[in-house]
């Protein structure tokens, strides 16, 4: 594995693998990766982690070839990534091999997951390029060709494009009309999506035939037959069309943008995919009106970009506004980019925090220290926390590692507070998403049989009542057409909300609310929940004003080894 190891009060060791280390790193081969996608509606990430994300790692690390596994599960879905050394293992053998273990996996796993499946993994090298994108018209169609361009140059891995939210088409069901028919939620988005067309040998579902561009069209699909007469989604549901309310915001100097974020292949030279992504950039860029504005926001010694946890509130983009234009009468940076990220769901007790990505270009080099009086600038105004930045300065990545994932945040709390720089500012981000709220349902089995009821259709009316789903229609698409989303939830209700008006349908037609057959409690969650190497882990990114890498490492090493570490946990500097 690519790591040296720093401190380690497992083993009571301290291994800094001295003897020709620096020959060793540099002649190592990049390692290439395969993503295990596996998705499961409506589980919690502890659910997640324990039902499928541990069996498939188990599954997948005794396969011939595999170096490292990391993964991290969140709300309704898992991904674990296999590492391996192309040099030695064949890329393509190594797919099949994982495909025949996921396979004999598959039984292990909760019916109600989906079918896993591979994919690329990103790269873990950094950033290649990013481009800030806006105009006065037409700079969203253009911000799409660009991304589209530079995905098609040999080397990228992946282009991502955001700020773009656009509009979708929300389906508003109403579940009670639904069981009425005879279907679940699960089956209507199969339905519309045109994954299957049959489900029960009294109901046929037809397939819609393309993406819809209205909701007329959309309210006139025909999901089902009932006494041989078709029910159309109008019939079970209303529809409206709404902004994205989870898509990240991104201003550049104050107006609508988009950012797009270039990385390449592992082990890809960097100057020469970058000699190729430019003429394909200015190629698509040349389509464009005049009016189109582009920005080079790449780490770089002309940007200065932070990291800002700040609580989700109404009026969250005036105070960040107020508070940039302040920080840029200091620094006074060419172009300003803020890129706001959203809350996942509707909060329920307290605001949850947003991150906010501000990015300060300049046209000259920045005087000396700016990003150190920068930074310093920022860790002096209430509610604002700075976790990172790219620029001039250096970087180091730590691993920590404990037998439980109740240990880390405390520890990773407690590292962020001791590694500094003296004479420079330095920040620790851990890259947790933000806690998200649980909710355990204990049921009354007795309750539940004396209606004729079970738990797996208490199961069923609970992620119905809290699910709100993504539908892919057709194939081709039409011109025009928007994303679908199907939401049992009533608008603005949090998922607590959603399940306390939500019932379960007995077999006699009955519609019981679930408070009656269940107690339902809620408490505070990780938003995912990280492993390596079949345990848990968390990464931390240690971002320094100091210029000099070496420097940073030797200081970080110091300090770490004056840590009391509980057993069982372990701190590993990443190289």
């Amino acid at each position: 594995m690519n790591r040296l190891i720093a401190a380690s009060c497992a083993a009571g060791l301290l291994v800094l693998g001295c003897g020709g280390l620096g020959s060793l790193l540099d002649s190592e081969p990049t390692l290439q990766a395969v993503a295990i996608h596996t998705d499961y509606p409506g589980a919690s990430p502890e659910e997640v982690e324990h039902t499928i994300t541990i069996p498939i790692e188990a599954s997948v690390a005794s396969v011939a070839g595999v170096q490292r596994v990391q993964s991290r599960t969140v709300e309704g879905g898992s991904v674990v990534t296999v590492w391996y050394e192309p040099r030695t293992t064949d890329g393509y053998a190594l797919r099949a091999a994982l495909l025949e273990q996921l396979q004999q996996t598959a039984s292990m796993l909760p019916a109600e997951a989906e079918s896993s499946w591979l994919g690329n993994a990103h790269s873990s090298e950094r950033l290649l390029a990013r481009v800030a994108i806006t105009g006065s018209e037409g700079w969203q169609r253009c911000a799409t060709s660009m991304a589209q361009a530079a995905r098609t140059v040999a080397g990228v891995e992946y282009a991502e494009l955001v700020g773009l939210a656009g509009d979708r088409m929300v389906v508003q069901v109403d579940t009670a009309r639904l069981g009425m028919v005879g279907l679940t939620l699960d089956q209507l988005q199969l339905a519309l999506s045109g994954a299957s067309s049959e489900f029960a040998a009294d109901g046929f579902l037809l397939r819609a035939s393309s993406a819809p561009s209205s909701i007329e069209e959309l309210a006139n699909t025909v999901v089902t037959m009932a006494d041989e007469l078709p029910v159309r989604l109008s019939d079970i549901a209303s529809i409206r069309v709404e902004q994205d309310p989870q898509a990240p915001m991104v201003l550049l100097d104050g107006q609508p943008a988009a950012l797009l974020s270039i990385h390449p292949q592992p082990g890809a030279a960097r100057a020469t995919v970058l000699d190729k992504l430019a003429p394909a950039m200015e190629r698509a860029q040349a389509q464009c009106p005049a009016s189109l504005i582009s920005q080079n926001m790449a780490p770089s010694a002309m940007v200065l970009a932070v990291e800002i946890e700040t609580p989700a509130t109404e009026g969250i983009d005036r105070e960040l506004a107020e508070r940039i234009q302040a920080l840029s009468a200091v620094v006074e940076p060419s172009d300003v980019l803020l890129e706001l990220g959203r809350p996942s769901h509707t909060a329920l007790d307290a605001p949850r925090p947003e991150r906010a990505r501000l990015m300060l270009r300049f046209d000259a080099a920045p005087p000396e220290r700016t990003m150190q009086e920068l930074v310093g600038s920022l860790r002096t105004q209430p509610e604002l926390e700075v976790l990172s930045w790219e620029g001039p300065g250096s970087r180091l990545e730590l691993l920590l590692e404990a037998q439980e994932h109740a240990l880390l945040p405390s520890i990773a709390a407690t590292l962020a507070e001791q590694l500094f720089m003296p004479g420079h500012e330095t920040a620790v981000d851990d890259g947790r998403l933000p806690d998200s709220p649980q909710i355990t349902i204990q049921a009354d089995r007795e309750r539940l049989a004396a209606l004729g009821s079970s738990q797996a259709q208490l199961a069923e009316s609970a992620r119905a009542a809290m699910a709100c789903l993504p539908v892919e229609l057709g194939v081709g698409g039409a011109a025009g057409a928007m994303p679908v989303v199907l939401c049992s939830t009533a608008p603005g209700d949090s998922p607590m909300q959603s399940l306390l008006y939500a019932s379960i349908r007995t077999p006699d037609g009955r519609q019981v609310p679930i408070t009656e057959v269940a107690s339902i409690e809620i408490s505070s969650a990780p938003g995912a929940l990280d492993r390596e190497d079949l345990g848990p882990a968390i990464r931390l990114q240690i971002t320094s004003t100091e210029p000099r890498e070496r420097k940073l490492r030797e200081a970080v090493m110091e300090q770490i080894l004056q840590l009391e570490l509980p057993p069982g946990v372990s701190v590993e500097l990443v190289l």
